[in-house]
């Protein structure tokens, strides 16, 4: 299932066009990872 939604996530994106930054996508990250896995990310800087 987690797959599927990522899929059509991807698939969304390009369907909209939605033209966001690689950089504003790397911020979405963390939110991506805790809905689909229910961690919250740490982050290593």
């Amino acid at each position: 299932m987690r797959a599927r939604v990522t899929y059509f996530r991807q698939v969304g994106y390009y369907a909209l066009d939605l033209g966001e930054t690689k950089a504003r996508r790397r911020e979405l990250l963390p939110l991506y990872v805790r809905v689909l896995t229910g961690v919250t990310p740490s982050r290593k800087d």
